[in-house]
């Protein structure tokens, strides 16, 4: 076997050397928060730490149980505060820049009494009051189980 580079295969070979290229061309640098929230058409690659800027990803999302209680597996809440029947105060672990953020709520249980109509009040950049209603005149507040998903800018 030969001792210069290549030698075993019948040639010689330059050192190699090693640059930011692959196949000819730069490598993608990782997009910046406020690029990723203009939705800027840049030649990066999103980071999986920053999906979450996209401004078409859900930001936070919870369930909570009949009792008020938050139930595992949320995202970007730090908690609910149940403060009387049908009445949730949810707080997010992340602030959105402003209170004009997207809320979508939905009622998981099946009471026989009639359909239960979420809504949401008072939102603010680090919180929003959640309340279950019926849907008779009174609007009267009941307890049920429910599924949340908060989009916007955080």
């Amino acid at each position: 076997m030969g001792t210069t580079p290549g030698g075993e295969l019948g040639g010689t070979w330059a050192a190699p050397t090693v640059d930011a290229t692959h196949s000819g061309s730069a490598h993608a640098a990782r997009s910046t928060q406020a690029a990723i929230e203009a939705e800027t058409d840049e030649a990066t690659y999103v980071s999986p730490n920053r999906v979450r800027n996209s401004p078409g990803v859900i930001k936070a999302y919870l369930k909570i149980d009949t009792a008020g209680l938050l139930v595992a597996n949320s995202y970007n809440i730090t908690s609910v505060t149940d403060t009387g029947v049908g009445d949730r105060t949810i707080v997010f672990n992340t602030d959105f820049s402003n209170a004009n953020y997207a809320a979508v709520a939905t009622n998981t249980d099946n009471i026989a009494s009639g359909e239960q109509h979420p809504r949401f009040l008072s939102p603010a950049v680090g919180t929003i009051r959640l309340v279950m209603t019926k849907t008779v005149s009174t609007f009267d507040l009941v307890d049920v189980a429910s599924d949340q998903m908060f989009a916007g800018d955080q």
